[in-house]
Formats: C-alpha cells, structure tokens, sequence
C-alpha cells in the first residue's frame, strides 16, 4: 500500500445521523522482509519444530483447528486441524522443503480460494490457540482476502493480525464492503497495520491490501 491517499475509517459505530469520522493518512511505508529471516520462516514463527501444521491448496498455513464457514449456507462448512489431518507436517519437515509438503484441497462446494478483488463470502472460525498464514497477494487495485475471520465462542473476542512485506487494512463486513463499493484511489474503511508489529483487533474481520508489494501476506491468530 505504498502510496498517498486520502483514507477513511470507521472509528466506531456509524450513529442515526449517519456521520462518519474521518482520519487522514499519511503516505504508506512498508517495512519490507526481515532481512535475518525467510518468509517460510516467518510463516511458522512462534511455533515449534515438532509442531503439527497443514499447507492448504492456495499455499495458506494453519496450525491447529479452524472451521469454514459459508456466510449464506450453515450447512457449507469444512474443519480443518492440523493435529489430526493426514497431511500434516511438522514445522521442521515444512522448513526443510516447502515445495514438497503435499497440500490439502477443500470439497470443490467451498469457495475458491484466491485473493480477489471483492470483499469475501467465507469465514474462519480460530479456535483457541489456532493460526491461519495466508497464500501471497499480488495484482493491482484492492485486493481482499478469502474469508473472513473470527475467533471461537469462549476464547476471547480478539484476533492477533500480522502483515508481512506490504501494510494492510483490517476491518469488518461494512468496512470491507464500503472500500470495495467506495476505495477508487486507495481510499479505505478499517484499521491500517504495517509490518514487523501485530494487532488485536476485535469481531469478525479481514484483511485486504491496496496495489501490494508482490508476496505480500498476512497472519492471523487466536492467541
């Protein structure tokens, strides 16, 4: 998101008036890579070498128990957990030989899975202790991720969110709908995060990135 834009946020609850504060931000500076450190690395910091992770079809990494979620559809919904799932690896066999971990594909039913241009359809629910690194974003214009995410019903109503290479916006279904319907130029709802620091933000949110720095991904954890 390196660029200048005039930038929007939601500062809380849109009121009966219908007013909505507005922040201006300043031109975008991206961190960049960790230069002592590969983004395979970073994908599994914090968890240990005979930790059990699964690599999804799109390159995204879970560690633990998530569940997809269809917004529209109760019944669409797939578990994934990294400690009983045969494809499984650990975090030292993942960092060994990324391109040779076999990775897991979703029933065909469940949406795809690429980063698009639009807000998405589907939510991941983080169990306790859960994290999810997505695949690397890429293309021009805002690009959004490919769900939603919140954490499980007694763990806390917070998310840590991380961003790697490129900032990023993290907001909720209005905020990501209004960048989409209203974001010409870069213009954003939600809450900036940049790289080498992390977010707790609250609810149900994404996370979506303006014209980002090729391999630009993010991370999201219930802990």
């Amino acid at each position: 998101m390196k660029k200048l834009i005039f930038s929007l946020f939601v500062i809380g609850f849109v009121g009966s008036n219908g007013l909505v504060n507005v922040a201006y931000a300043a031109e975008f500076q991206p961190t960049g890579v960790n230069p002592t450190n590969s983004d395979k690395d970073n994908a599994v910091s914090g968890l240990g070498n005979s930790d059990l992770i699964v690599v999804m079809e799109d390159g995204a990494i879970v560690h633990g128990e998530v569940e997809i979620n269809n917004l529209l559809d109760p019944n669409d919904k797939v578990l994934v957990n990294s400690e009983l799932d045969p494809k499984a690896v650990t975090v030292d066999d993942y960092k060994e030989n990324p391109s040779s971990v076999e990775k897991k594909e979703l029933p065909k039913q469940s949406i795809n899975l690429a980063r698009s241009a639009t807000p998405p359809g589907y939510s991941i629910k983080l169990k306790n202790r859960a994290s999810y690194s997505s695949a690397a974003f890429s293309a021009r214009g805002w690009r959004f991720a490919e769900r939603f995410y919140y954490p499980e019903s007694g763990t806390g109503a917070f998310l840590r969110w991380e961003t790697f290479r490129d900032s990023g916006v993290v907001g909720g279904i209005l905020a990501a709908r209004n960048t989409y319907k209203y974001g010409k130029n870069g213009n954003y709802y939600g809450q900036v995060i940049y790289p080498g620091g992390y977010s707790y933000i609250e609810g149900l949110t994404t996370y979506y990135t303006y014209n980002p720095i090729p391999n630009t991904w993010f991370r999201v954890s219930n802990f």
